[in-house]
């Protein structure tokens, strides 16, 4: 996006050093009238002010540059006084070095001609990602698509998706706010997101990616130049530096990650990774990544419950699960590999008593936590009341 700007107006916008790559997002375009960034930025934005309004001093206009930078403005656009801008050279020095971008616009330059190219360009690719949107999901929740149902979304990316792997995010407030605090927190988060994705996409670690916004949350497809059905964990992205981009706003989130799939099973690793993000929600595992695979099993216990099996356990395990401590026991112990200390520490009690709760179980169940087939027992009829729980 700011590559086509800068083309549109190459005889308006001149950069203050050698700039090696334009290709970055742009969100929106304003003017900052101050230097309170944090009033100006939510993620993405071209920012155009003028020379009197940077700070003096050396420190405080790199102080400036770096706030700018981290938090993912997109570029800064610098209107001399009169004449031409002249960069200090410890300024063009600084951003260099943190890949920030600056540009100039000679004094006779109204804002509004870039400003209008800007949104108009705006314009024109939310039109595109609303097309996007419908096309994607459709194939998200189809379960039988073609190559040609791919055609649109391939001609965007001039790459023939069809043939490619893929895997899905599913990314939720744990806490949705209202209108309209929920749209500046949306707006911030896609725009740190889609900061993360095209560094992913920049050092070739991921092919492309899409980003569909929703009213909780996010979806991403990432698709990938490889024909490996490896899971999402053991690829080589670095799914950790998604969830750190997340801006931090006083909001948990809930993460799930599909495995990896051909495109044309996109269906499937939607529904793992909706799955997984649902999981997340009922194990409690706000701000981290739950990976489709270390989740699987619960889709049996899911079917199970939604069948009403539970005959294949002693019915007086149910009246001690609706018991929130020992159920809370039985969830942690296995959680924590069973492990006795851990799963004290976590309770905050002594390994003693988490023993003693545990042969209480044994002692109105018959079922001994520590043979195979009993702790099998154990396993599922505590998964079986947690999903009772969370209707």
């Amino acid at each position: 996006m700011l590559s086509q700007v800068l083309h549109k107006n190459s005889s308006l916008i001149f950069p203050i050093y050698n700039i090696e790559n334009t290709d970055r997002p742009i969100s929106a375009i304003t003017i900052m009238e101050d230097i309170r960034v944090e009033k100006w930025v939510r993620g993405g934005e071209v920012l155009l002010t003028n020379s009197e309004t940077l700070p003096q001093s050396h420190e405080q206009l790199i102080a400036l540059i770096d706030r700018l930078s981290r938090l993912n403005a997109c570029c800064l656009i610098i209107k001399p006084k009169s004449g031409k801008y002249h960069a200090p050279s410890y300024l063009i020095t600084h951003a260099k070095s943190i890949k920030f971008p600056i540009f100039s616009i000679a004094v006779e330059t109204n804002y509004l001609q870039v400003m209008n190219d800007v949104n108009e360009l705006l314009f024109y690719d939310r039109q595109t990602d609303h097309m996007i949107d419908l096309d994607l999901n459709y194939i998200l929740k189809s379960h039988h698509i073609s190559d040609t149902d791919f055609d649109f979304i391939s001609s965007t990316k001039d790459i023939d998706l069809y043939k490619q792997t893929a895997c899905v995010i599913q990314l939720r407030f744990s806490h949705p706010t209202q209108l309209p605090s929920r749209f500046k927190s949306l707006f911030r988060l896609f725009g740190q997101l889609r900061t993360t994705l095209i560094s992913w996409e920049q050092h070739e670690r991921i092919l492309t990616y899409f980003l569909l916004e929703t009213a909780k949350g996010a979806t991403i497809v990432i698709f990938l130049a490889t024909s490996s059905k490896k899971t999402a964990k053991h690829h080589k992205i670095d799914f950790h530096s998604l969830k750190s981009s997340i801006p931090t706003l006083s909001k948990a989130f809930h993460i799930g990650i599909s495995d990896l799939h051909s495109a044309k099973e996109l269906n499937q690793a939607y529904d793992e990774a909706q799955f997984s993000l649902k999981m997340s929600q009922i194990l409690n595992r706000e701000d981290s990544l739950t990976y489709y695979h270390e989740i699987s099993l619960w889709k049996v216990i899911n079917e199970l419950h939604q069948h009403q099996e539970k005959d294949f356990y002693p019915k007086e395990l149910d009246g001690l699960l609706q018991k929130k401590e020992l159920r809370q026991t039985l969830l942690t112990y296995f959680s924590e590999n069973e492990s006795l200390v851990n799963t004290a520490d976590k309770l905050y009690t002594h390994p003693n008593t988490i023993r003693y709760r545990l042969q209480t179980i044994q002692k109105q169940t018959g079922l001994d936590y520590k043979k195979t087939n009993d702790k099998f027992l154990l396993y599922i009829a505590t998964a079986l009341n947690l999903l009772d729980v969370q209707e």
